[in-house]
């Protein structure tokens, strides 16, 4: 938008003249201009006979038949909106009017002036009489002597009070805005009536009327109008164009300058004002239509501002679509913001390359322009001024004059003197070319195409590609503009996007841009790299001559030629320096032989497109079938097994590509080696001709597959993995060659994904579910551009062949063992669950057994303590006596190097050697501290002897999944004395209270995790720290789900975070525990540890008598949904915890510790099993089956019969903090435990005040229960500080048995307290003396049973 002046973009405002005192003028200004609606600006006058030159001459309407110089005066619009104003008001003030004949002499001689300053241009006038405040209304004799003294209606002589302000200024602007309206429109029609009796039709005028017309519609706001005459005005434009030829370079400049005018106005009053985005974009369309190519070949400079042009029509239009503030986003794709700056980006960049062009025409300097050039007298039109120095100073003085008289600015008022000339149309050429020279045009370039990038990522829409390419055209420009490091950055961002679309057009020009980049940088392996990459893309911009030269050339760099060695002849002397020429050739051939070293690790790798390959392993099983089933060697014994590997690439670029060497990089349980490949058939084999591995049979020709395959002799079992694949080429030892290697885990993401760790407990789940080959990938990885050839895969599948499967399961050539785990199905936090592992060697001995375990919390990835149980619960943890059987048989001996059952270290225990049929197990302990998902996984790793008696190393696994629950959900209640009520407490300590909190809440937790550790059988110190962070947490609100994981953290969770409990008086603690877990669970016991000032009285659960004894006799058993609840009674000291009773109140940091032991009530719940046999995993079934084969009588559950219960669970929750208040006013009820029906019983409810202030007590007697109440129904007692009073009540009853107390209520209004003092007080009423001796013989007979009887 700063492209155009504002005139242009935003729609034209009347303009009115003030005549008057700057005093009266300044407030209706400012209202004019910033309140009134619509607005309207103001130029002030304070003298009326200075008006003239603001009006202006009218110019005289002759009826010339010569045709018109221009088509749209340069100037008009802004004239008309700054200087040329459409109402005079004249402000003056009452005295002028209603005062003395000097006075009125004065007005009548400005309004004189201001009739002839507007007098040849029509403007309306309007007076404006200012009248103070107080001040008699003029009268209306003067006001008509006015009317016509100034030649206007009465409508436009007014009175003002600029004391009344805002409706006094809205009288005024809307009596101007009426008048400028009038003006305006007379204006309009004025203007077409003279049109319209021309005698010279002319396509120039119609514009340029039509043009007029729509401007002054637009100043008296009538859109529909304005729009209708731009309208037109665009309909003429084609005309003109088309009656422009290619020797008239100026006129079509000339027309397409008027053109954009026109648009600009009519796509501004389309956006800002009426709001209509669709209709503005088919004007933009319609209007780049016209001007999208030139009519005719046009020279340098006139194809550059023609660019510039384009440029400016599309950035215009951008802009205008962003501010206009109406939704867009039903605009299509083309037309967004983001598209529009983009073509205009397009169009600088070829204003850009003409430019360049331009300068190269001149010799690199810039072109010298005909003279002094200076806009025209008419839009679009060029003129020269003179360059004489007399013919100079005439022109100043008359330019001066001009713009003196005309109130023209002194820059443009040469031309308006008549004093230029119009320039030639080599001349316009020439100031074109000139004016080109100085642009920066790649500065202004790389800007729109960043804004085009920006608003293509702000647009939401499907622009991916569209943004790919606008920033290619960025690296391209910044490259151009020398910042080789943005470009380089920008330029890999779009290749690697291309290369993922495979669109291989655009990618080749992003490769050559890349190139360029590279080479300003000196990167000789990034230049050789993307030369080749370059040059296998078939469908760029290169011929097929061009890449293949580009190929030989980085072939040249990637295998240089030796070093040339001179002729003995040619030797010079010992003491002849060597030239400069050999030198260079010298260290050309030295600096080439270094070699160059390239690691392929993306999918999206240049070198994937050079070389496309399709690696993978051949199924070992049908391997070790034809192995099994071939002839036997001379000396009896079969060939050791071995497992091929496959690798094949196919060539992308245009010629053979010399392969030194290949080799592949493979992995397994002993460690990493290298394997040389050699070249093979389809099916695998190698090839029948030639030695195997020659270079000739190792060269990589265009559009085929080199097929290389290697036979790995199995070294052990298990899993056999290939990394990398290295191809070297030229001579690698010499260190003149260089080599690319091929990363397989990243180049196969659905490989990478599954790690090689065999301990890994999931990789054992998916190894078991899914066997080798199960989810085939893609058969080749890279950009396979062969067609039918190269969709086929490169070896036979009916060989065995698998491809993109880098990981393959060796299977053992010894029979292995059986490894089984069982454990409980599910498992409870906190508790410590037993967990069995059965291993048993099959036909072959195993030595030097090594078992590895390992539990995982899969949501925190953090290992859970996993060590050997001890003979029985409660006891130290020590390594037990394992079971050793031989074919059912007690007694196996164990290997020498290791006995067995040593632990060495962490979780791995040495098992030693197990002969054929022996069976061991171990039992371990996990610690279940986390809810959620645990992953328990065991490994054995061991060796056997193989074929031919030569040792083989084999490991096995097995893996469960286990779900933890939460057993327990902990509540608290906290009950007061239940006759004594608190209606008033002091107030706890602000600053006090919070510190005691948190760090008696750090202790405890502290406290609490150090128990922990003491029952935990792997606990840590981060783990503790870590624990203790997460439990003050929880003493916090603000506790996220994850935060706490313990068991105590959890329970403390469910309680409240702070307990109110009054000093002084004992309380009862209510402590809940509802039972979760799907089994029976055991309470053992429940206890209270105090903190320092409370004192708890010992838990006496019911049934205690007949509980059975023993430590480890469970007090409750619990179902599922169960509660299980224990009452402690508690007493706070009045007073700090120090003891001193006298002291202000204090807060304790907490109750204590509620110390819980629990345990299953089912000491051997029923266990889940998990099984393999070597690298195969059984189902959950043959599990079973396994382990009851192994078991003595056929029970899988008697595996583990005999092993001992897993020891009792103690769990430690720190209870929340209490707030010891000390009880300032309370009211006691005193009653008697029991009472006689119909006779009195004294009920007495003391009130007691220990505050220092005066209390009042109101207490009301509600329902009585049974009872007849003599005493107050209702009063207010008046408590001194510091005394008792008391209100006593005489009872009655007159029912038997358990009665509730009559309902009293006890309130204190001062502190809006209420308690009900009798709830929960209740006493047995007995039946007089009398009646409870009935005579026998009145006592009624038995009814039959089941039948009631009515009393």
């Amino acid at each position: 938008m700063e492209a155009y002046s504002p005139e242009l973009t935003s729609p034209p405002v009347p303009l009115v003249a003030l005549c008057g005192k700057q005093l009266l003028l300044r407030p209706i200004a400012d209202y004019l201009r910033t309140q009134h609606a619509p607005r309207v600006h103001s130029i002030g006058i304070e003298d009326a006979h200075s008006a003239a030159g603001a009006f202006g001459v009218r110019k005289a309407t002759g009826s010339s038949t010569a045709p018109p110089a221009g088509i749209l005066k340069a100037g008009w619009l802004r004239r008309h909106r700054t200087q040329r104003p459409a109402v005079a008001a004249v402000l003056v003030e009452r005295d002028a009017v209603a005062g003395d004949p000097s006075a009125w002499a004065w007005l009548v001689s400005q309004l004189d002036a201001i009739k002839a300053a507007v007098k040849s241009r029509g403007a309306r006038i309007v007076v404006v009489v200012a009248v103070p405040a107080g001040a008699h209304e003029v009268p209306e004799d003067r006001m008509a002597m006015l009317c016509r003294q100034a030649g206007a209606d009465r409508r436009c002589v007014l009175t003002y009070c600029p004391s009344e302000g805002l409706p006094a200024l809205q009288v005024v602007g809307r009596v101007l805005y009426e008048q400028a309206v009038a003006f305006y429109a007379a204006d309009a029609q004025r203007r077409l009536a003279h049109h319209a009796h021309r005698n010279l039709p002319s396509l120039d005028l119609n514009l340029r009327t039509a043009f007029k017309l729509g401007a002054l519609a637009e100043f008296r706001a009538d859109w529909a109008t304005a729009l209708r005459m731009y309208s037109e005005a665009s309909s003429y434009v084609p005309q003109l164009l088309a009656a422009t030829s290619a020797s008239q370079p100026q006129r079509f400049a000339e027309v397409r300058a008027v053109a954009e005018h026109v648009h600009v106005k009519a796509v501004s009053l389309l956006l800002l004002a009426l709001k209509q985005v669709h209709e503005a974009v088919a004007q933009f369309e319609a209007h780049l239509r016209l001007f999208r190519r030139l009519p005719f070949q046009a020279q340098p400079g006139l194809l550059a501002s023609h660019h510039a042009w384009i440029c400016r029509q599309h950035m215009v239009m951008a802009e205008l679509l962003v501010s206009c503030g109406v939704d867009i986003s039903s605009l299509k794709r083309e037309q967004q913001p983001g598209q529009l700056y983009l073509s205009a980006g397009r169009a600088a960049i070829e204003r850009r390359k003409v430019a360049a062009f331009i300068a190269g025409m001149h010799g690199g300097k810039p072109p010298a322009p005909p003279g002094q050039v200076e806009p025209g007298p008419y839009v679009g039109q060029l003129a020269l001024l003179p360059t004489g120095a007399a013919a100079a100073a005439l022109a100043a003085s008359s330019a001066a004059a001009t713009a003196a008289l005309a109130g023209l600015p002194v820059s443009g008022s040469s031309v308006a003197a008549g004093l230029a000339k119009r320039l030639t149309e080599e001349q316009f050429e020439q100031t074109l070319q000139a004016d080109e020279s100085g642009v920066e045009h790649s500065k202004q370039t790389v800007d729109l195409l960043r804004t085009a990038a920006d608003a293509l990522r702000r647009s939401g829409r499907r622009t991916a590609k569209t943004l790919q390419h606008c920033m290619l055209l960025l690296g391209e420009e910044l490259l151009e503009a020398g910042e080789a490091e943005e470009a380089e950055r920008l330029l890999a961002e779009v290749a690697g996007f291309y290369r993922r679309e495979r669109w291989e057009g655009p990618l080749a020009s992003a490769l050559l841009l890349l190139r360029e980049c590279r080479q300003h940088s000196h990167d000789l392996e990034g230049h050789t790299e993307l030369s080749l990459e370059a040059a296998a893309l078939a469908g760029g911009a290169l011929d097929e001559h061009q890449r293949a030269a580009m190929a030989t050339a980085a072939v040249s760099v990637l295998v240089p030629e030796p070093p040339l060695l001179a002729p003995a002849g040619d030797a010079g002397s010992a003491g002849d320096e060597p030239t400069a020429a050999q030198q260079a050739q010298r260290g050309g051939q030295s600096g080439g032989a270094q070699g160059m070293h390239f690691s392929v690790a993306s999918p999206h790798s240049g070198w994937l497109t050079v070389l496309p390959l399709c690696t993978g392993f051949f199924d070992p099983l049908r391997a070790a079938q034809q192995a099994s089933s071939g002839d036997v060697s001379s000396s009896g014994t079969r060939p050791a097994p071995a497992v091929r590997f496959g690798a094949a690439f196919w060539s992308n670029a245009p010629i053979d590509l010399p392969l030194a060497s290949a080799e592949v990089q493979l992995s397994d349980a002993l460690g990493s080696f290298t394997a040389p490949l050699l070249a093979a058939d389809d099916d695998g084999s190698s090839t029948p001709a030639g030695p195997a591995g020659s270079p000739a049979d190792l060269a990589l020709p265009p559009a085929a597959w080199l097929r290389l395959t290697v036979s790995i002799p199995a070294r052990c079992s298990g899993e056999l993995s290939a990394s990398a694949i290295v191809l070297h080429f030229g001579d690698t030892a010499s260190g003149g060659g260089s080599s690319v290697t091929f990363r397989l885990p990243a180049l196969l993401p659905h490989e990478a994904q599954h790690p090689a760790s065999p301990a890994s407990p999931r990789r054992a789940a998916q190894a078991g579910a899914a066997g080798p080959g199960s989810q085939a990938p893609a058969h080749a990885v890279g950009w396979l551009r062969g067609g039918w050839a190269a969709s086929q895969a490169p070896f036979s599948l009916a060989a065995g062949f698998l491809p993109g499967q880098c990981r393959v399961e060796v299977p053992p050539q010894h029979a292995p063992p059986l490894l089984a785990l069982q454990a409980p199905e599910s498992l409870l936090q906190g508790e410590q669950a037993a967990v069995v592992v059965t291993v048993q060697a099959a036909g072959d001995a195993v030595h030097g057994a090594v078992l590895t375990a390992r539990a995982l919390h899969v949501e925190s990835q953090q290992e859970l303590g996993l060590l050997p149980l001890a003979g029985s619960a409660g006891e130290p943890h020590k390594v037990p006596a394992l079971e050793s059987t031989e074919s059912g048989q007690p007694g196996a001996a164990s290997s020498p190097g290791t006995q067995p059952g040593e632990q060495l270290g962490g979780s791995r225990v040495a098992l030693g050697e197990l002969l054929p049929g022996q069976r061991r197990q171990l039992a371990l302990l996990l610690d279940a501290r986390y809810r959620g998902t645990v992953e328990l996984a065991a490994e054995l790793q061991y060796s056997a002897a193989a074929h031919g008696g030569k040792p083989e190393a084999g490991h096995c696994t097995a893996s469960l999944s286990l779900p933890v629950q939460l057993p327990w959900r902990l509540g608290m209640q906290l009950l007061g004395p239940p006759a004594t009520h608190t209606l008033l407490a002091a107030p706890p300590p602000a600053a006090a209270g919070g510190s005691s909190v948190e760090g008696g809440g750090e202790g405890a937790l502290l406290e609490q995790q150090r128990r922990l550790q003491s029952l935990s059988v792997a606990d840590s110190g981060s783990g503790a720290v870590a624990a203790a962070g997460g439990g003050l947490a929880g003493l916090g609100p603000g506790l996220g789900p994850g935060d706490a994981r313990d068991l105590p953290l959890l329970l403390l969770r469910g309680l409240p975070p702070r307990l109110v409990l009054p000093a002084g008086q004992r309380c009862a603690l209510l402590v809940q525990l509802q039972c979760l877990a799907t089994c029976q669970l055991d309470v053992l016991d429940v206890g209270l540890e105090p903190a320092e000032g409370v004192a708890a009285a010992p838990a006496v659960p019911a049934g205690t008598d007949d509980a059975p004894a023993g430590p480890h006799a469970p007090v409750d058993t619990l179902n599922k949904s169960d509660v299980f609840t224990a009452a402690f009674s508690l007493v706070a000291a009045a007073g700090s915890s120090d003891g001193d009773a006298e002291g202000p109140p204090s807060e304790l940091p907490s109750l204590g510790c509620l110390r819980l032991r629990w345990r299953r009530h089912q000491r051997r719940p029923p266990l889940l099993a998990a099984a393999a046999r070597g690298a195969s995993q059984l189902s959950a079934a043959a599990a079973t089956a396994a382990l009851a084969s192994v078991a003595q009588g056929g029970s899988s559950g008697a595996v583990a019969e005999g092993l001992p219960a897993a020891p009792a669970c103690e769990v430690l929750v720190p209870l929340p903090a209490v707030a010891c208040l000390l009880p300032l006013l309370t009211a006691s009820m005193g009653f008697p435990p029991t009472a006689v029906a119909g006779q009195p019983a004294e009920l007495q409810l003391q009130l007691h005040n220990a505050s220092g202030t005066v209390q009042e007590v109101g207490v009301v007697v509600g329902d009585p229960h049974g009872f007849l109440l003599a005493g107050p129904k209702s009063t207010t007692v008046q408590l001194l500080p510091c005394s008792s009073r008391s209100v006593s009540w005489q009872a009655v009853p007159y029912h038997t048995g358990l009665l509730r107390l009559p309902e009293i209520v006890a309130s204190s209004a001062q502190h809006a307290q209420q308690v009900e003092v009798t709830r929960g007080c209740s006493v047995f009423v007995e039946q007089p003396a009398e009646q409870q001796r009935v005579p026998a013989a009145a006592t009624p007979a038995p009814m039959a049973a089941g039948v009631p009887s009515l009393i």
